[in-house]
């Protein structure tokens, strides 16, 4: 999940192969992503595929969510080789492949080694949250492409219950939006007037104040905030919600988590899970194309605007 692959612009495969690649295993669906290495790596793979192929190019430019910069220094004086090589030192990349008989000892585009790599599945990972830094480093391609980020949990209450703390959880995931595309960050939970017995009223103004303080610890956060607290045991509207899904979802691909968005003690494991692509449809058409006729299901609203400085 989240796999860094750096293929060499010089060297990358077709636009008609690469649009296939990107079909089927490179992208938020598949969990693997071109590393945006050097960091103008689409002009230079354009450059090295000529301008007939520029229609093509647009189109995997428009569509495709494929290529992610990772953060990695890159120096123009160095060949892509010496850079990867170093890069490689500091945190390996998941593959790597150049053209053919390449003096970096790397394996060639067409090669079966590299084509193998490319080709394994890795949709899923367990992982130890004992901070919210595994939630970050699993969801940040995904906030990074935004433009909007639905988190989905239907138990995201006591956010400030100390030993699952999923305050902390959610301001970091919040703070992960700095510098990113992201300009909207919504938050979906049960309203408690969705569980038979509750006061829903005290119980929803103490879930909506707890979050208010989240959103404020959240120094970093460059996105607008909602928060939605749904009853999904209402009927008879023009459309019926059922919350059952704890996931972080984008238009461009989702991750689902098993336990939620929460932290535990040492020897817990928690499981993140790559939405495939029925999934996802079914997960954007709840969540995204039917969120506006939600209507009176929403039994709480709360929006937090952009920072000024972030605008």
């Amino acid at each position: 999940m989240n796999e860094e692959i750096a293929i060499d612009p010089a060297y990358a495969p077709a636009p008609r192969e690469l649009r296939r690649w990107m079909r089927t295993v490179l992208g938020p669906l598949a969990g693997k992503y071109v590393s945006n290495f050097p960091s103008n790596w689409f002009d230079r793979y354009e450059q090295s595929v000529g301008i007939e192929n520029r229609h093509l190019i647009t189109e995997i430019r428009r569509q495709g969510q494929f290529v992610f910069d990772f953060g990695r220094a890159y120096m123009e004086s160095d060949s892509w080789g010496t850079n990867v090589a170093r890069s490689s030192k500091q945190r390996p990349f998941y593959a790597t492949a150049s053209g053919p008989n390449n003096h970096f000892g790397l394996p060639c585009i067409s090669d079966d080694t590299f084509l193998d790599r490319l080709d394994t599945q890795t949709r899923g990972v367990a992982f130890h949250p004992l901070t919210a830094a595994p939630y970050v480093d699993i969801c940040r391609v995904l906030i990074g492409m935004g433009p909007e980020v639905i988190l989905v949990d239907p138990y995201l209450r006591q956010l400030n219950d100390q030993r699952h703390r999923r305050h902390e959880v959610i301001a970091a995931l919040l703070d992960a939006t700095k510098g990113t595309r992201c300009t909207d960050f919504v938050v979906i939970a049960r309203s408690l007037s969705a569980a038979p017995g509750e006061t829903a009223l005290t119980d929803d103004n103490v879930v909506e104040k707890q979050f208010d303080e989240v959103v404020r610890a959240a120094s970093k956060r460059q996105c607008r905030v909602s928060l939605l607290l749904v009853n999904d045991r209402k009927r008879g509207g023009k459309v019926n919600v059922n919350l059952h899904q704890r996931l972080l979802l984008t238009k461009h691909g989702g991750i689902s988590f098993d336990r939620g968005f929460e932290l535990a003690p040492k020897g817990v494991k928690n499981s993140a899970l790559l939405l495939d692509e029925n999934l996802h449809h079914d997960a954007v058409q709840t969540y995204i194309t039917e969120r506006p006729s939600w209507g009176d299901v929403v039994a709480r609203r709360r929006e937090w605007k952009m920072p000024l400085a972030a605008k």
